[in-house]
């Protein structure tokens, strides 16, 4: 489960980075 969040996590920072 932690990896899964961990996962997530990078996606969101990773599209955050892609958006700004």
């Amino acid at each position: 489960m932690r990896m899964m969040a961990h996962l997530i996590f990078n996606t969101v920072f990773r599209n955050l980075s892609k958006n700004i």
